[in-house]
Protein backbone atom coordinates (compact mmCIF):
# COMPACT_ATOMS: atom_id res chain seq x y z
CA UNK A 1 0.00 0.00 0.00
CA UNK A 2 2.82 2.37 0.90
CA UNK A 3 4.48 1.60 -2.41
CA UNK A 4 1.25 2.52 -4.23
CA UNK A 5 1.01 5.85 -2.38
CA UNK A 6 4.65 6.64 -3.13
CA UNK A 7 4.11 5.70 -6.77
CA UNK A 8 1.08 7.96 -7.12
CA UNK A 9 2.85 10.90 -5.47
CA UNK A 10 5.92 10.40 -7.66
CA UNK A 11 3.76 10.28 -10.79
CA UNK A 12 1.96 13.53 -9.90
CA UNK A 13 5.25 15.22 -9.00
CA UNK A 14 6.85 14.14 -12.28
CA UNK A 15 3.96 15.60 -14.32
CA UNK A 16 3.61 19.17 -12.97
CA UNK A 17 1.56 20.27 -15.98
CA UNK A 18 -0.47 17.10 -16.28
CA UNK A 19 -3.02 17.88 -13.55
CA UNK A 20 -3.78 21.48 -14.30
CA UNK A 21 -7.09 23.28 -14.34
CA UNK A 22 -6.15 26.86 -13.53
CA UNK A 23 -4.11 29.32 -15.66
CA UNK A 24 -2.95 31.07 -12.48
CA UNK A 25 -1.40 27.88 -11.11
CA UNK A 26 0.17 27.33 -14.52
CA UNK A 27 1.89 30.72 -14.20
CA UNK A 28 3.39 29.80 -10.81
CA UNK A 29 4.81 26.57 -12.17
CA UNK A 30 6.08 28.16 -15.38
CA UNK A 31 8.07 30.76 -13.43
CA UNK A 32 9.52 28.07 -11.17
CA UNK A 33 10.68 26.16 -14.26
CA UNK A 34 11.93 29.24 -16.12
CA UNK A 35 14.25 30.38 -13.34
CA UNK A 36 16.19 27.15 -13.84
CA UNK A 37 16.56 27.73 -17.57
CA UNK A 38 16.13 30.60 -19.99
CA UNK A 39 15.31 33.26 -17.39
CA UNK A 40 18.57 32.72 -15.53
CA UNK A 41 20.48 33.91 -18.62
CA UNK A 42 18.43 37.05 -19.20
CA UNK A 43 20.09 40.46 -18.91
CA UNK A 44 16.85 42.06 -17.71
CA UNK A 45 14.61 40.19 -15.27
CA UNK A 46 10.98 41.22 -14.78
CA UNK A 47 9.34 40.24 -11.50
CA UNK A 48 6.23 41.10 -9.54
CA UNK A 49 2.56 40.32 -9.96
CA UNK A 50 -0.02 40.43 -12.74
CA UNK A 51 0.54 44.13 -13.51
CA UNK A 52 4.01 43.23 -14.81
CA UNK A 53 2.88 39.85 -16.16
CA UNK A 54 0.45 41.60 -18.52
CA UNK A 55 2.09 45.00 -18.73
CA UNK A 56 5.78 44.38 -19.50
CA UNK A 57 6.58 42.54 -22.74
CA UNK A 58 10.15 41.17 -22.84
CA UNK A 59 10.31 41.14 -26.64
CA UNK A 60 9.47 44.85 -26.70
CA UNK A 61 12.05 45.47 -23.96
CA UNK A 62 14.64 43.59 -25.99
CA UNK A 63 13.89 45.68 -29.07
CA UNK A 64 14.33 48.89 -27.08
CA UNK A 65 17.35 47.87 -25.01
CA UNK A 66 19.24 45.45 -27.20
CA UNK A 67 19.43 43.12 -24.20
CA UNK A 68 17.72 39.80 -23.49
CA UNK A 69 14.78 39.92 -21.09
CA UNK A 70 12.45 37.49 -19.36
CA UNK A 71 9.21 37.98 -17.42
CA UNK A 72 8.95 35.92 -14.22
CA UNK A 73 6.03 37.85 -12.73
CA UNK A 74 3.15 35.77 -11.37
CA UNK A 75 -0.51 36.83 -11.09
CA UNK A 76 -1.39 37.36 -7.44
CA UNK A 77 2.17 36.75 -6.28
CA UNK A 78 3.36 38.65 -3.24
CA UNK A 79 6.84 40.12 -2.67
CA UNK A 80 8.12 36.87 -1.16
CA UNK A 81 7.66 35.16 -4.53
CA UNK A 82 9.73 37.81 -6.31
CA UNK A 83 12.38 37.70 -3.60
CA UNK A 84 12.84 33.93 -3.66
CA UNK A 85 12.86 33.78 -7.47
CA UNK A 86 15.43 36.59 -7.61
CA UNK A 87 17.59 35.02 -4.91
CA UNK A 88 17.44 31.67 -6.66
CA UNK A 89 18.51 33.26 -9.94
CA UNK A 90 21.49 34.98 -8.33
CA UNK A 91 22.50 31.82 -6.49
CA UNK A 92 22.52 29.92 -9.79
CA UNK A 93 24.91 32.46 -11.31
CA UNK A 94 22.56 34.92 -13.02
CA UNK A 95 23.85 38.49 -13.19
CA UNK A 96 21.15 40.65 -14.78
CA UNK A 97 22.04 44.19 -15.77
CA UNK A 98 18.68 45.44 -14.49
CA UNK A 99 15.52 44.30 -12.75
CA UNK A 100 11.98 45.51 -13.46
CA UNK A 101 9.48 44.91 -10.67
CA UNK A 102 6.13 46.00 -9.30
CA UNK A 103 4.43 45.54 -5.94
CA UNK A 104 0.70 46.07 -6.44
CA UNK A 105 -1.06 47.74 -3.51
CA UNK A 106 -3.88 45.15 -3.36
CA UNK A 107 -1.38 42.30 -3.17
CA UNK A 108 0.80 44.10 -0.62
CA UNK A 109 -2.11 44.54 1.76
CA UNK A 110 -2.99 40.83 1.91
CA UNK A 111 -1.34 38.28 4.19
CA UNK A 112 0.80 35.54 2.57
CA UNK A 113 -1.87 33.05 3.63
CA UNK A 114 -3.99 33.97 0.59
CA UNK A 115 -1.51 32.08 -1.60
CA UNK A 116 -1.16 29.02 0.62
CA UNK A 117 -2.32 26.72 -2.18
CA UNK A 118 0.27 28.17 -4.60
CA UNK A 119 3.40 28.48 -2.46
CA UNK A 120 4.26 24.75 -2.75
CA UNK A 121 4.35 25.17 -6.55
CA UNK A 122 7.17 27.70 -6.27
CA UNK A 123 9.13 27.36 -3.04
CA UNK A 124 11.44 24.74 -1.63
CA UNK A 125 10.73 23.24 1.77
CA UNK A 126 13.29 25.54 3.36
CA UNK A 127 11.82 28.58 1.64
CA UNK A 128 8.35 27.64 2.88
CA UNK A 129 9.74 27.54 6.40
CA UNK A 130 11.46 30.90 5.93
CA UNK A 131 8.27 32.49 4.61
CA UNK A 132 6.13 31.06 7.40
CA UNK A 133 8.54 32.23 10.09
CA UNK A 134 8.58 35.73 8.65
CA UNK A 135 4.78 35.69 8.47
CA UNK A 136 4.60 34.18 11.99
CA UNK A 137 1.99 31.78 10.69
CA UNK A 138 2.43 28.12 11.67
CA UNK A 139 -0.81 27.17 9.90
CA UNK A 140 0.58 28.56 6.66
CA UNK A 141 3.62 26.32 7.03
CA UNK A 142 1.59 23.24 7.96
CA UNK A 143 -0.81 23.58 5.04
CA UNK A 144 1.88 24.48 2.52
CA UNK A 145 4.24 21.76 3.73
CA UNK A 146 1.56 19.09 3.27
CA UNK A 147 1.05 20.29 -0.29
CA UNK A 148 4.80 20.26 -0.88
CA UNK A 149 5.23 16.74 0.50
CA UNK A 150 2.07 15.30 -1.10
CA UNK A 151 1.61 16.61 -4.66
CA UNK A 152 -1.75 14.85 -4.97
CA UNK A 153 -3.03 16.85 -1.98
CA UNK A 154 -1.71 20.07 -3.48
CA UNK A 155 -3.34 19.31 -6.83
CA UNK A 156 -6.58 17.88 -5.51
CA UNK A 157 -8.60 20.86 -6.73
CA UNK A 158 -7.00 20.67 -10.17
CA UNK A 159 -7.62 16.93 -10.41
CA UNK A 160 -11.25 17.40 -9.36
CA UNK A 161 -11.73 20.19 -11.89
CA UNK A 162 -10.21 18.13 -14.70
CA UNK A 163 -12.39 15.11 -13.88
CA UNK A 164 -15.56 17.23 -13.76
CA UNK A 165 -14.67 18.89 -17.05
CA UNK A 166 -14.21 15.49 -18.67
CA UNK A 167 -17.53 14.22 -17.29
CA UNK A 168 -19.29 17.32 -18.65
CA UNK A 169 -17.63 16.93 -22.04
CA UNK A 170 -15.53 20.06 -21.49
CA UNK A 171 -12.18 18.35 -21.12
CA UNK A 172 -10.87 19.44 -24.49
CA UNK A 173 -11.90 23.06 -23.91
CA UNK A 174 -10.03 23.09 -20.60
CA UNK A 175 -6.95 21.53 -22.18
CA UNK A 176 -7.03 24.03 -25.05
CA UNK A 177 -7.29 26.97 -22.64
CA UNK A 178 -4.31 25.79 -20.61
CA UNK A 179 -2.33 24.91 -23.72
CA UNK A 180 -2.98 28.38 -25.12
CA UNK A 181 -1.76 29.99 -21.89
CA UNK A 182 1.33 27.78 -21.88
CA UNK A 183 2.08 28.60 -25.52
CA UNK A 184 1.50 32.31 -24.92
CA UNK A 185 3.95 32.42 -22.03
CA UNK A 186 6.63 30.56 -23.96
CA UNK A 187 6.15 32.68 -27.09
CA UNK A 188 6.36 35.93 -25.12
CA UNK A 189 9.28 35.02 -22.85
CA UNK A 190 7.10 34.69 -19.77
CA UNK A 191 4.62 37.51 -20.35
CA UNK A 192 0.89 37.06 -20.90
CA UNK A 193 -0.41 39.18 -23.77
CA UNK A 194 -4.11 40.01 -23.59
CA UNK A 195 -5.88 40.67 -26.91
CA UNK A 196 -7.41 43.98 -27.87
CA UNK A 197 -11.19 43.61 -27.52
CA UNK A 198 -13.56 46.32 -28.74
CA UNK A 199 -15.75 47.59 -27.29
CA UNK A 200 -13.62 47.56 -24.18
CA UNK A 201 -14.96 45.42 -21.28
CA UNK A 202 -13.58 47.92 -18.75
CA UNK A 203 -16.30 50.55 -18.68
CA UNK A 204 -18.08 49.29 -15.56
CA UNK A 205 -16.11 50.62 -12.58
CA UNK A 206 -18.35 52.84 -10.40
CA UNK A 207 -15.51 55.17 -9.44
CA UNK A 208 -17.76 58.13 -8.67
CA UNK A 209 -19.87 56.09 -6.21
CA UNK A 210 -17.08 55.24 -3.81
CA UNK A 211 -17.49 56.67 -0.33
CA UNK A 212 -13.94 57.10 1.05
CA UNK A 213 -15.21 57.24 4.63
CA UNK A 214 -16.40 53.63 4.41
CA UNK A 215 -13.07 52.21 3.21
CA UNK A 216 -10.45 50.63 5.44
CA UNK A 217 -7.16 52.50 5.52
CA UNK A 218 -4.51 50.89 3.33
CA UNK A 219 -1.27 49.53 4.73
CA UNK A 220 1.08 46.74 3.62
CA UNK A 221 1.04 43.47 5.50
CA UNK A 222 4.16 43.32 7.65
CA UNK A 223 5.77 40.27 5.97
CA UNK A 224 5.17 41.77 2.54
CA UNK A 225 6.92 45.01 3.51
CA UNK A 226 9.83 42.95 4.86
CA UNK A 227 10.21 40.97 1.63
CA UNK A 228 10.11 44.18 -0.42
CA UNK A 229 13.01 45.41 1.69
CA UNK A 230 14.88 42.12 1.29
CA UNK A 231 14.36 42.16 -2.47
CA UNK A 232 15.73 45.68 -2.86
CA UNK A 233 18.64 44.99 -0.49
CA UNK A 234 19.54 41.86 -2.45
CA UNK A 235 19.69 43.85 -5.68
CA UNK A 236 21.76 46.59 -3.99
CA UNK A 237 24.25 44.06 -2.61
CA UNK A 238 24.82 42.75 -6.15
CA UNK A 239 25.03 46.19 -7.73
CA UNK A 240 21.87 45.70 -9.79
CA UNK A 241 19.61 48.70 -10.50
CA UNK A 242 15.92 48.15 -9.81
CA UNK A 243 13.24 49.83 -11.88
CA UNK A 244 10.06 49.79 -9.81
CA UNK A 245 7.20 50.42 -12.21
CA UNK A 246 3.87 51.99 -11.33
CA UNK A 247 1.79 50.88 -14.33
CA UNK A 248 -1.25 52.80 -15.53
CA UNK A 249 -4.69 51.53 -14.64
CA UNK A 250 -8.00 52.34 -16.30
CA UNK A 251 -9.26 55.90 -15.64
CA UNK A 252 -12.17 54.85 -13.44
CA UNK A 253 -10.05 52.47 -11.41
CA UNK A 254 -7.47 55.20 -10.85
CA UNK A 255 -10.24 57.53 -9.71
CA UNK A 256 -11.55 54.84 -7.39
CA UNK A 257 -8.31 54.17 -5.53
CA UNK A 258 -7.60 57.87 -5.21
CA UNK A 259 -11.03 58.56 -3.72
CA UNK A 260 -10.55 55.73 -1.24
CA UNK A 261 -7.24 57.19 -0.07
CA UNK A 262 -5.50 53.95 -1.02
CA UNK A 263 -3.30 55.61 -3.63
CA UNK A 264 -1.95 58.25 -1.26
CA UNK A 265 -1.13 55.67 1.43
CA UNK A 266 0.54 53.39 -1.11
CA UNK A 267 2.64 56.24 -2.52
CA UNK A 268 3.84 57.11 0.98
CA UNK A 269 5.03 53.52 1.32
CA UNK A 270 6.75 53.65 -2.09
CA UNK A 271 8.54 56.91 -1.27
CA UNK A 272 9.65 55.74 2.17
CA UNK A 273 10.97 52.48 0.73
CA UNK A 274 12.72 54.26 -2.13
CA UNK A 275 14.41 56.66 0.30
CA UNK A 276 16.22 53.70 1.89
CA UNK A 277 17.23 52.17 -1.46
CA UNK A 278 19.59 54.27 -3.61
CA UNK A 279 19.62 51.61 -6.34
CA UNK A 280 15.89 52.00 -7.04
CA UNK A 281 14.35 54.16 -9.75
CA UNK A 282 10.57 54.62 -9.78
CA UNK A 283 9.06 54.62 -13.29
CA UNK A 284 5.68 56.25 -12.82
CA UNK A 285 3.13 55.37 -15.50
CA UNK A 286 0.09 56.70 -13.66
CA UNK A 287 -1.85 59.62 -15.15
CA UNK A 288 -0.34 59.05 -18.59
CA UNK A 289 -3.60 59.12 -20.53
CA UNK A 290 -4.16 55.41 -21.13
CA UNK A 291 -7.82 55.10 -22.10
CA UNK A 292 -10.06 52.16 -21.29
CA UNK A 293 -9.55 50.74 -24.81
CA UNK A 294 -5.98 49.87 -23.75
CA UNK A 295 -7.07 47.54 -20.95
CA UNK A 296 -8.52 44.03 -20.81
CA UNK A 297 -9.97 44.72 -17.34
CA UNK A 298 -9.77 47.64 -14.89
CA UNK A 299 -6.08 47.14 -14.04
CA UNK A 300 -4.44 44.99 -16.74
CA UNK A 301 -3.13 46.36 -20.02
CA UNK A 302 -4.02 44.63 -23.27
CA UNK A 303 -1.63 44.10 -26.15
CA UNK A 304 -1.76 47.69 -27.39
CA UNK A 305 -1.44 49.19 -23.92
CA UNK A 306 1.37 46.86 -22.83
CA UNK A 307 3.33 47.50 -26.03
CA UNK A 308 3.16 51.27 -25.52
CA UNK A 309 3.95 51.09 -21.80
CA UNK A 310 6.89 48.71 -22.29
CA UNK A 311 8.32 50.92 -25.03
CA UNK A 312 8.39 53.90 -22.66
CA UNK A 313 9.82 51.78 -19.84
CA UNK A 314 12.57 50.53 -22.16
CA UNK A 315 13.46 54.10 -23.17
CA UNK A 316 13.74 55.19 -19.54
CA UNK A 317 15.89 52.17 -18.63
CA UNK A 318 18.15 52.68 -21.65
CA UNK A 319 18.83 56.31 -20.68
CA UNK A 320 19.59 55.30 -17.10
CA UNK A 321 21.93 52.43 -18.02
CA UNK A 322 23.74 54.60 -20.55
CA UNK A 323 24.15 57.36 -17.98
CA UNK A 324 22.90 59.90 -20.52
CA UNK A 325 19.57 60.75 -18.93
CA UNK A 326 18.56 62.55 -15.75
CA UNK A 327 19.51 60.67 -12.60
CA UNK A 328 16.15 61.25 -10.99
CA UNK A 329 14.96 58.55 -8.62
CA UNK A 330 11.34 59.18 -9.66
CA UNK A 331 10.73 59.34 -13.40
CA UNK A 332 7.34 60.34 -14.78
CA UNK A 333 6.81 58.39 -17.99
CA UNK A 334 5.51 60.27 -21.05
CA UNK A 335 1.85 60.50 -21.97
CA UNK A 336 0.39 57.74 -24.11
CA UNK A 337 0.63 58.16 -27.86
CA UNK A 338 -0.48 55.93 -30.71
CA UNK A 339 2.17 53.69 -32.20
CA UNK A 340 2.20 51.15 -35.02
CA UNK A 341 1.08 47.72 -33.75
CA UNK A 342 3.86 45.42 -32.56
CA UNK A 343 4.04 42.33 -34.77
CA UNK A 344 6.50 40.18 -32.85
CA UNK A 345 4.29 39.37 -29.86
CA UNK A 346 1.48 36.81 -29.78
CA UNK A 347 -1.73 37.49 -27.87
CA UNK A 348 -3.96 34.88 -26.24
CA UNK A 349 -6.45 34.77 -29.10
CA UNK A 350 -3.63 34.00 -31.53
CA UNK A 351 -2.34 31.33 -29.14
CA UNK A 352 -5.80 29.74 -28.92
CA UNK A 353 -6.09 29.66 -32.72
CA UNK A 354 -2.65 28.07 -33.02
CA UNK A 355 -3.48 25.42 -30.41
CA UNK A 356 -6.78 24.50 -32.09
CA UNK A 357 -5.13 24.42 -35.49
CA UNK A 358 -2.43 22.08 -34.22
CA UNK A 359 -5.06 19.86 -32.59
CA UNK A 360 -7.11 19.71 -35.79
CA UNK A 361 -4.02 18.80 -37.80
CA UNK A 362 -3.14 16.05 -35.33
CA UNK A 363 -6.62 14.52 -35.55
CA UNK A 364 -6.67 14.34 -39.34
Amino acid sequence: MLALVVGVERFVADHPFGFMGDPQRLAWRMSERAIRGEAARAEVLCLGDSLVKFGILPRVLEAGLGRSAYNLAIPGAQPAASYFLFRRALTSGARPRAVVVDFYSKVLAAAPRINRCFWPDLLSFGELLELSCQARDIRLFNESAVGWLLPSFRDRGEIRRAVLATVKGEGRQLRDTLSANLRNGLANRGATVAPVVLPSPVDHEPGSRIDPSRQRRWSPARPNAEFVRRFLDLARDHGIPVFWVLPPTSPRWQERIERRGEEAAYLRFVRATRARSPNVVILDGRHTGYGRELFCDPVHLNRAGASAFTTDVASAIALHLAGSGPRDSWVALPAYRDRPPVRFVEDLVQSEIAVRSAESTRLR
